[in-house]
């Protein structure tokens, strides 16, 4: 009995180590919950960004001039450099807050209200001379999303470069226009009906400096544009900075799908059956391929083909079955493998339920109580 025993841990060690990871992978979507906690809420509102209205620090009609004079006679084009800043970059920015927050919430989970819509509502509460809460809720909005522009700066400068020949001799000098920004902007959620605030943050971030070549000066003083023009849109660089926290919103405020990679399994020597059930997962025909793992694991209980099997499952969201496959393989062989796939999706099984949990729940209860919507 013990040594049939051995023979069949040798056999099950063997088909492990011909169980190899292979290049198709599978990316499965399933649902997380929003990690601000908030629940039961099917209808939301997204009010206009606020615009910044204060100065920047370093605003100037002309383009700072970082280099020392003594050191070298500065061109004098330079010094009457005009600014890139506009007038209308902190409308835009805002306008742009506005759309990503918009995308952000769009994620089939709540009816939305875009900020036209939203602004719409408030102004016809202010034309009536009736409460923009009452409003809202009259048009079914129980959450309201607000958000500010609380900072914005912009820094531009010139610098100099030296430029030196092959001998290391001074043959010229490069100047630079550099450029970065930063912004802080906060994001509010409110109860509609309770006027409490559930959710509220702040996000900041700072570009790095863009530097663009302007300049050229010879050495006997001759200077010559090369770009009047900065090769960065300023009003994209704040964008871009706002755009970074777009991911964040969205996993804050609503459940949303995430991927989730699974790499299918094959043997060295892959059966014909087992070639077509990889050629149809890579082709995203998942049932045939199922089949045809399922064969395969039922002639021969091939390791890879089990593991196939189970993934194929989660992928049609078989989820009971995709664990059961995953628990059987690791009962049976003690794999590593098996393990790390049954724990996995049952994580990813308990989270989605939490995402369920919070889509179809109680509403949040307030934390606050006070009259904040105007």
């Amino acid at each position: 009995m013990k040594t049939k025993s051995i023979a069949l841990l040798l056999v099950i060690a063997a088909a492990l180590i011909l169980a190899v990871s292979c290049s198709t992978s599978v990316s499965i979507s399933t649902w997380a919950p929003s990690t601000s906690g908030i629940a039961g809420y099917k209808t939301i509102a997204i009010r206009e960004t606020t615009p910044y209205n204060g100065r920047l620090s370093s605003s100037s009609a002309y383009v700072n001039v970082r280099i020392d004079p003594y050191a070298l006679a500065i061109p004098a084009e330079l010094y009457y450099f005009n600014s890139y800043y506009g007038n209308q970059i902190a409308a835009n920015v805002a306008k742009n807050t506005t759309s990503v927050i918009q995308n952000a919430l769009s994620q089939g989970v709540y009816t939305v209200y875009n900020s036209t819509a939203t602004e719409g509502f408030i102004a016809s509460a202010q034309i009536s001379g009736a409460r923009v809460s009452d409003v809202l809720k009259k048009n079914g909005v129980e959450l309201l999303v607000t958000s500010k522009i609380e900072n914005m700066d912009y820094d531009e400068y010139i610098t100099v470069q030296t430029v030196k020949d092959a001998k290391g001799q001074i043959s010229g000098y490069n100047f630079f226009l550099n450029q970065s920004a930063s912004v802080t902007f906060s994001v509010m959620v409110q109860d509609v009906d309770a006027l409490s605030i559930l959710w509220q943050k702040n996000f900041s971030k700072k570009s790095s400096t863009y530097t663009t070549k302007i300049g050229f000066q010879e050495t006997n003083g001759l200077f010559r544009w090369i770009s009047r023009e900065s090769s960065y849109s300023i009003e994209d660089m704040f964008n871009s900075l706002i755009r970074t926290f777009s991911t964040e919103i969205k996993n804050a405020l609503t459940p949303h799908r995430i991927s989730t990679n699974f790499k299918l399994m094959e043997n060295k020597k892959n059966s014909d059956i087992m070639k077509k059930g990889l050629e149809y997962a890579d082709n995203g025909i998942y049932a045939s391929a199922l089949a045809m793992f399922q064969t395969e694991w039922e002639a021969s209980q091939n390791f890879a083909a089990g593991y196939n099997v189970a993934v194929m499952y989660f992928a049609l969201a078989k989820y009971d079955d995709a664990v059961n496959m995953a628990k059987t393989l690791w009962s049976t062989t003690g794999s590593p493998d098996a393990y790390e796939l049954m724990t996995e999706m049952q994580s990813l099984i308990k989270t989605q339920q939490a995402a369920i949990d919070q889509i179809n729940g109680e509403k949040t209860a307030p934390n606050s109580v006070q009259d904040l919507i105007l």
